[in-house]
């Protein structure tokens, strides 16, 4: 199998996709009402985190993967028809794909913010 050289379309899609200005108002705004999270461009993708450890990450541009407590994920896929985060071949049961909807990330603050008190354990 043949490594896909920098120059190709699924890189430069990646690296188009953290550099997007809704990924960079996204962060702007994360870095507003959720203080002492860390951004990163990581895989061509922005991370959140909060003391070393990631609650999420940018997906494509206009969806972003959370670390969420389980029963949350499963109510947040019937409820809101948010999917569990696939990876290969396995189902992350703590992470959901949430989409950009007309709500905008502003109305997701919500679910920002439990991502990073779980991941922190702190509320």
């Amino acid at each position: 199998m043949a490594m896909k050289k920098a120059g190709s379309r699924s890189v430069q899609r990646r690296q188009k996709a953290a550099s997007s200005e809704a990924a960079r108002e996204l962060a702007v705004l994360l870095r507003q009402e959720l203080p002492g999270i860390g951004v990163q461009e990581k895989f061509g993708n922005l991370s959140f985190s909060v003391g070393g450890k990631v609650f999420g990450f940018t997906r494509g541009e206009d969806a972003v993967a959370l670390k969420l407590p389980a029963e949350l994920v499963k109510e947040l896929a019937e409820e809101r028809g948010f999917e569990a985060l696939v990876m290969g071949k396995r189902v992350m049961k703590e992470w959901v794909v949430v989409e950009c909807g007309a709500r905008g990330w502003r109305g997701e603050l919500g679910l920002f913010r439990e991502a990073k008190w779980f991941v922190s354990g702190e509320r």
